[in-house]
């Protein structure tokens, strides 16, 4: 397919957002005293887990926190009602390949089918969106990011939770490296992530650190997102 005709397609899929996908356009920037505490994004990567993600969600509402949860393509048709439950709440949902595939090891062609693909399964789920990219591993060739028509969403906080998979250790990453701005990376396939974040969460919130999606902190931020930009850090 011809790099313009593919970008028309995607384009139109993109046409008519709707739900939380509605709500990620920029706001006026407050003055420097106005802004208020230390915030940060929350996010999470691989799922969603039929297992773990239900106990995530669950621990997240109880605690007012919203988070962006990149997809795994074949994941969203599998659980549908837990895709559509994580946007009924409040969260932020992205795209994260359909089958999790390294798109630097793979033509244009096939990553940006890699892309496409999740972008209709979720569109399938959720309708018409603008579901932000996050590249598995963070890796993305510039040339499938020149005319991606989204923005690229990487973090600046990795506690490497699918390596340890210890969440003490998680959790004390996590606290030692609160940045305003920050983007927090994590997985929901995992218990002791799940329960890493969560505690992660009472910790941050007890010292006044707000949690949020990438959108909302963009939106706090007044950083207007661009397509084909990576964010490693919110302002």
């Amino acid at each position: 397919m011809k790099k313009w005709t593919f970008l028309l397609l995607v384009t139109l899929l993109l046409l008519g957002a709707a739900g939380q996908q509605k709500d990620f356009g920029g706001a006026e920037q407050p003055a420097a005293a106005e802004r208020g505490p230390i915030a940060m994004a929350l996010t999470f990567d691989d799922g969603p887990s039929a297992r773990y993600t239900p106990q995530l969600l669950d621990g997240l509402k109880e605690r007012g926190v919203h988070a962006t949860f990149f997809l795994v393509g074949r994941c969203v048709e599998e659980q549908a009602p837990l895709v559509y439950r994580m946007a009924r709440e409040g969260h932020q949902i992205g795209n994260h390949t359909y089958a999790h595939v390294s798109l630097i090891e793979c033509s244009d062609a096939e990553a940006l089918a890699e892309l496409k693909d999740c972008q209709l399964a979720l569109c399938s789920v959720l309708g018409p969106g603008e579901y932000w990219v996050r590249p598995p591993y963070g890796l993305l060739a510039e040339s499938v990011r020149e005319i991606w028509p989204t923005p690229i969403i990487s973090w600046s906080v990795d506690p490497k939770d699918w390596e340890c998979r210890n969440t003490e250790q998680v959790v004390q990453h996590i606290i030692s490296h609160v940045e305003d701005g920050g983007i927090i990376l994590l997985h929901d396939c995992y218990p002791t992530s799940v329960a890493a974040a969560l505690q992660a969460v009472d910790q941050l919130q007890a010292q006044g650190v707000e949690l949020m999606t990438v959108a909302q902190l963009m939106e706090r931020k007044g950083v207007e997102a661009a397509p084909g930009k990576t964010y490693r850090k919110i302002g």
